[in-house]
């Protein structure tokens, strides 16, 4: 275990303290991420927690989450009397918020939709939005976008984004994030496995490992149908990947580039078909703390990898059978 972790849970900016055991759970490519920490219920500020609090997850002084507190629960048992402090980030209040006004955007391009639509949000209607890894060039007008009654805010968002090859998400500082799926950046993480001989790179102890690989939805051809008002027209896609000559149709409805959504798909399914996960104790490597959206290199002989993978997904939990540790998501980057 790397005992100079530390990870604070601070409600309305004090710090909630004695847990006995959590779980902080953050993926790009979900909608939203979750925490639970459980604590004694031995302070004022752990009666006093309720839903609706604001609060942030700090792991050795670097801001994880900020979020809100969904659920506070008092259990109670010859333990003692528990109390089970459960939220999402942001994000969750814009997946829960349904759009209000049903209006037609036209012309708009999609940060001047987004401002409009986050400003029905609650809390979260003045958070920053970004667009990061040449995603401005795609921040254009397209085709007419029309809200429906029963769609929430994030459902719209999510659509103009994918149609567009972008990925919509919350950074850990709360900002809001259009950009194109992560490509390789500077190796922030190394992790080592040699055959016969279990040697860790940086002091990080693998626990467990896995390699997923499943082409169940995983096509080689894609074929994209432009609906939109500007272009009737199907475009093929190939990805080389692919083990089988399969097809996927896709029917969009935004005039943008029609390319960007193939990449995209194409990246996304790469994504779910090959990936490598591990559970080390600790939630950091050389201090540098495991967040999403970071690469590492990766030679392991027993998953049979050698590249380098982004980090997608982290959680960070604390339990009695296995302490302090963090189990790893790491996926093949995007190609351009």
């Amino acid at each position: 275990m790397n005992d100079h972790d530390e990870i604070k849970l601070l409600v309305n900016g004090k710090e909630l303290k004695n847990y006995l055991s959590y779980n902080v759970a953050q993926n790009i490519y979900e909608a939203e991420s979750t925490f639970s920490f459980k604590t004694h219920l031995d302070s004022d500020l752990s009666k006093t927690v309720k839903t609706g609090d604001l609060c942030k997850i700090v792991v050795n002084s670097v801001d994880v989450f900020n979020g809100i507190i969904d659920s506070a629960p008092i259990n109670y048992s010859n333990d003692g009397v528990v109390r089970d402090i459960q939220g999402r980030d942001l994000m969750g209040l814009v997946v829960d918020q349904y759009v209000q006004s049903w209006k037609t955007f036209k012309n708009k391009t999609l940060s001047e939709i987004a401002i409009e639509l986050l400003r029905e949000v609650p809390i979260v209607s003045k958070q920053a939005i970004s667009f990061e890894n040449g995603v401005e060039s795609l921040n254009i007008v397209g085709d007419d976008i029309n809200p429906e009654p029963g769609q929430t805010v994030f459902e719209v968002l999510n659509n103009i984004a994918f149609s567009r090859g972008v990925v919509f998400y919350i950074r850990n500082d709360g900002t809001f994030v259009f950009s194109k799926p992560i490509k390789t950046q500077k190796k922030s993480y190394s992790f080592i496995v040699k055959k016969g001989e279990r040697t860790y790179a940086n002091k990080s102890k693998i626990i467990s490992a896995g390699y997923a690989n499943d082409s169940r939805e995983h096509y080689r051809n894609i074929i994209v149908v432009d609906n939109s008002k500007s272009s009737k027209k199907a475009t093929s896609f190939v990805d080389e990947t692919a083990p089988t000559n399969k097809t996927l149709v896709v029917l969009r409805n935004d005039g943008t580039s029609i390319e960007e959504t193939g990449k995209n798909i194409i990246n996304q399914q790469r994504f779910n078909a090959k990936g490598i996960r591990y559970t080390v104790s600790g939630h950091s490597q050389n201090r540098e703390v495991f967040l999403p959206g970071k690469t590492a290199s990766i030679k392991d002989d027993l998953l049979l990898a050698n590249d380098s993978y982004v980090l997608y997904g982290v959680t960070y939990r604390l339990d009695k059978q296995t302490g302090i540790t963090s189990e790893l998501l790491f996926s093949i980057p995007a190609e351009n």
